[in-house]
This record gives structure tokens, sequence and C-alpha cells, in this order.
């Protein structure tokens, strides 16, 4: 059974405030204790109660006491090189949420625009695109295009015999537009490794989704 989430906040209660201060307090002991033992650092804790005449203190009071002295002997810069109180714990976390923020937000993008790019083999357009998203989509593709290329590679590797095939996709280095043998109008922009010979598909919608068929279109 998982259990109940606590509510941080103070607890009105008297008695189960002061249940929960005693049980709280010897989990904090007990895990600067497991902090200790398992890391060899020296450690204690000392914790105030306010219906108690003497502080609690762990290990003991003698040392305890040896390793604040110690602290106090460093210089103050090396005293506060790693303290952070409350501000500062609640703005680093800030920070980190808004950075989580921003990555999930640029992948749920990036998913539109592959979502896009499939619809433009439909035929969809892309005048209602802005340049950033424009930018994105441009990129998808050319990452595309090259794993496509890799894989003809690799198909082309495992099947010695597509090279005297006539029908067989080739692949032509460095050509910054797509063509069809024997067509016109076949597309353009950034499809610049792959080129179809026999048969003739006449389009760059009909190309792409000739990847989609052929399992080279990874999506």
């Amino acid at each position: 059974m998982a259990r109940k989430k606590v509510t941080l906040a103070w607890i009105s209660n008297d008695a189960k405030r002061r249940a929960t201060l005693k049980k709280r307090r010897n989990g904090l002991f007990k895990k600067v204790n497991e902090l200790s033992t398992l890391c060899d650092v020296p450690a204690c804790a000392i914790v105030y109660a306010p219906d108690e005449a003497q502080p609690e203190v762990w290990p003991m009071e003698p040392e305890a006491k040896r390793i604040l002295e110690h602290l106090k002997a460093m210089p103050e810069s090396e005293q506060r090189k790693k303290r952070v109180n409350q501000e500062g714990f609640a703005m680093q976390r800030m920070v980190k949420l808004e950075e989580q923020i921003f990555k999930q937000q640029r992948e749920i993008r990036e998913l539109e625009m592959k979502i896009v790019m499939h619809q433009c083999t439909a035929g969809r357009k892309l005048v209602d695109l802005g340049i950033e998203d424009l930018g994105i989509l441009e990129r998808l593709v050319d990452d595309t295009l090259k794993d496509v290329h890799e894989r003809i590679v690799q198909v082309r590797n495992l099947n010695p015999n597509l090279n005297s095939n006539p029908d067989a996709i080739i692949v032509r280095e460095e050509k910054p537009i797509m063509m069809m043998d024997g067509c016109h109008g076949g597309g353009g922009g950034y499809l610049d490794d792959v080129v179809m010979k026999k048969p003739c598909m006449g389009s760059y919608e009909n190309m792409l989704a000739l990847m989609d068929a052929s399992s080279f279109y990874p999506f």
C-alpha cells in the first residue's frame, strides 16, 4: 500500500506535533549516522525543541563541539562556500524547473513538426508556419535524410547484387537538389543524397511515401 503524501504545514495539534518531532528527529539522527559512516565524514546534528530544556545532540556533545569548533576555525569564505538558505535553495529549484519546462516544450514542438512533416506528404502547405517552426522542420528533414542515406548504404552493403540492378536505389554524393531520372518537377530543397532510377515516382511527396513504405523513413 502506498504511503500517504504528507502535507508540509505546521501541525496545530500539540500532541501530534510533539510525536512527529520525536519521530522525525530520530530519523534525522539515523540519516546523519549513515552519512558519516558511509562517506567517512565528520557530521553532527543539533535539534532545539521549544518544550525541552536542552537540545538533542548527535553523536555526543563533546564530538559535536569538536566538529563545530573545526568549522569555526575555517576561513569565512570556506564556511559559506556551499552554504545555502531557503531562498537560495528555492531559486536553484526554480532554475532547474524552468530548464526542464523549456526542454519539454522544445520536445513537444519537435513532435508537432514531425507531424507536419508527415502531413506534407499528403499535400499540406507550409504558408502558416513561422520562421522558428520552419527552422525546426528543416533540421528534422535534414536529420531524416541522413538516416535514409545511412540506411541505403547499409542495405547496399548487405546486398551487393543491388549494384547491378537497374531498378535499385542508388546514392549520389553532394547533390543539393533531388531529381528523378526521366522526370520533371520532382521537388527540391535539401533532399540531397537520394536519387531514384526506375520506377520513376515523379514528385517529392511520392518519394517520401516510398521511403515510408520501404521502412526507410524512421518515424
